[in-house]
């Protein structure tokens, strides 16, 4: 019986062996595709890894280049908001004094001829018809006067906005109401 056991046992383990062929072929065939595939992965890894960190360098350098553009493109901003702020105080400075010079000297002298002069004409002997005519020509020269140095200092503000280094793209324009806006405060009316 010992003999038949041990006979059973050699069989048995005699099959185990041949089904047990084609598993250790595969596990070679397995061994030999993965000895190639970290072969392959240890030629390209030192590669990729210097590409990455060459990559992540340049990034980095871009990043900071945009950094310092941004910083540039916002200190050019801030220094054309202040030229332009700066140009229209001066605009402004400008038209107040055109339009105190106006209205203290130029219209007190215009208006003392005239009314000097209305008042020896008054003192002939018109007729009232022409006394309302030359009235009305006095008025119209006010506002005359008034328009003149209204025009005069929009010209001169357009004229220094229209400059080569003015920072408005327009060419400049008008503030305000135009002619009827202030010119009933220098007519003093």
């Amino acid at each position: 019986m010992l003999a038949a056991g041990a006979c059973i046992l050699g069989v048995a383990l005699s099959v185990f062996l041949l089904a047990s062929i084609p598993t250790i072929l595969a596990l070679r065939r397995s061994a030999i595709a993965a000895e190639s595939l970290l072969l392959s992965v240890a030629a390209e890894v030192p590669d990729t890894a210097a590409t990455l960190r060459l990559s992540g360098m340049e990034l980095a350098d871009c990043i900071q280049e945009m950094g310092a553009l941004s910083t540039d493109l916002t200190e050019g901003v801030r220094a054309s908001a202040r030229a332009v702020a700066s140009a229209e105080a001066g605009i402004r400075q400008g038209a107040a004094l055109a339009g105190k010079a106006v209205t203290q000297h130029v219209i007190p002298q215009v208006q003392d001829r005239v009314e000097s002069a209305l008042q020896e004409r008054a003192r002939l002997e018109y007729t009232r018809e022409v006394l309302a005519s030359t009235k009305s020509a006095a008025q119209r020269l006010r506002f005359a006067l008034a328009a003149s140095g209204l025009a005069r200092g929009v010209a001169q503000s357009g004229r220094y906005l229209r400059r080569p280094g003015s920072n408005n793209g327009s060419g400049g324009g008008r503030r305000g109401g135009g002619a009827s806006g202030g010119d009933d405060e220098l007519l003093g009316a």
